[in-house]
């Protein structure tokens, strides 16, 4: 970064350059030592402060850097120190920014991880009341099945339609959540309801 690209750094370099001219006409009117010696301290003084400001502007520019890769997605970054001052100060607040996105981006990962894994586990779960369905279908179909076994098949039909439909909605749900427009909402449930649930499709009469 090039300092002279501020305007306000350029207005004040020509302004120390008239005021070192300026001050070292005056002083020649006095004596030509004078006006070397005005002329010197003047020169001297404006780089000291040309390579404090350029230094300045150099941590500025490698401060900009860290926060241009932040936004590429890059959390894993050390910052360099600083003394005391304004910089320090920057920097800290830029180290907090820095570890709450890195939480951030985790959390998300792993949230994006587990509704992944829940839609995979769901997809595979549709195929089992699908093919109890194709062989209860076809069960039914046959004219010499009893009455008694055709209700049986009929109601277990119905189990598996029951289930499909709770799959799907589970899965409207889970796509409401990973576009957020729902939140999830955790909750405790009694364990052996939960398995009961879970096992009467495949439960033996």
């Amino acid at each position: 970064m090039s300092i002279m690209r501020n305007k306000e750094l350029k207005q004040l370099f020509w302004a120390m350059c008239s005021i070192t001219a300026g001050a070292t006409i005056a002083a020649l009117f006095i004596s030509k030592e004078a006006g070397a010696l005005v002329a010197i301290t003047c020169i001297v003084l404006s780089t000291v402060f040309l390579v404090f400001t350029r230094s300045r502007y150099r941590h500025i520019a490698m401060l900009n850097d860290y926060l241009r890769r932040i936004n590429s997605g890059e959390y894993f970054l050390d910052l360099p120190s600083y003394d005391e001052g304004e910089l320090s100060i920057l920097r800290s607040e830029l180290y907090k920014i820095t570890v709450f996105l890195r939480e951030q981006n985790r959390l998300l990962r792993q949230d994006r991880l587990r509704l992944a894994e829940a839609l995979s586990d769901i997809s595979h779960q549709f195929k089992t009341p699908l093919t109890s369905m194709s062989v209860m279908a076809e069960l039914l179909s046959d004219d010499r099945l009893d009455s008694d076994a055709r209700r049986e098949f009929s109601s277990r039909l119905r189990a598996q339609i029951s289930r499909l439909t709770w799959l799907t909605d589970t899965l409207l749900k889970l796509s409401r959540l990973d576009a957020g427009a729902v939140k999830f909402n955790t909750r405790q449930v009694p364990l052996r309801d939960l398995l009961d649930k879970a096992c009467s499709p495949l439960a033996i009469p």
